[in-house]
């Protein structure tokens, strides 16, 4: 990852990067799972499946072209959005899987339309970090800040108490 000299970071926890598919879908029903617990599914049976992802200048996008690569598989992209709040709600429509991170604001009411997993090993995941400019100092309150949202980000399960 290219990280900006002029930026201090503060490393946070990894975020998993979760497939998302239909519940309806025929993957979904062969292979059970929940939100609560996603099972863990091999990347490679969504070779020619219909894939919704962000632009191809996303980060997200680059990450998961990587991931295809890696099991030399060549991705579906059937519709690309800015938003994952959309790539949920379309997944959840049927249009396809979507690869979201789990602390997006992609967190709809009715997740029952939504089957949820993991993938890759070790787990499909990149860096989460807060970040400053290197010239500003942070008040003690502030670290202190950055300091309890890691502790609650690598303890808790489910920080946000979203309700399954």
């Amino acid at each position: 990852a290219f990280l900006d000299p002029t930026i201090t970071y503060y490393a946070l926890t990894d975020e998993r990067i979760l497939l998302f598919c239909p519940a309806d879908s025929q993957l979904a029903k062969e292979h059970p799972t929940s939100f609560e617990h996603p099972a863990h599914m091999d990347v490679r049976l969504l070779s020619g499946m219909p894939i919704l992802c962000t632009g191809e200048e996303q980060v997200l996008h680059r990450q998961v072209n990587n991931l295809f690569s890696k099991y030399n598989i060549e991705p579906y992209y059937r519709i690309t959005a800015t938003s994952s709040f959309t790539l949920v709600e379309l997944t959840a429509a049927g249009m396809g899987c979507s690869f979201i991170p789990e602390f997006g604001e992609y967190f709809q009411r009715d997740l029952s339309r939504l089957a949820v997993y993991t993938v890759d090993s070790p787990i499909f995941s990149w860096p989460l970090y807060a970040a400053k400019n290197k010239t500003t100092e942070l008040s003690a309150l502030a670290l202190d800040f950055i300091q309890l949202t890691k502790t609650v980000l690598q303890n808790e399960t489910n920080p946000f108490y979203l309700d399954p």
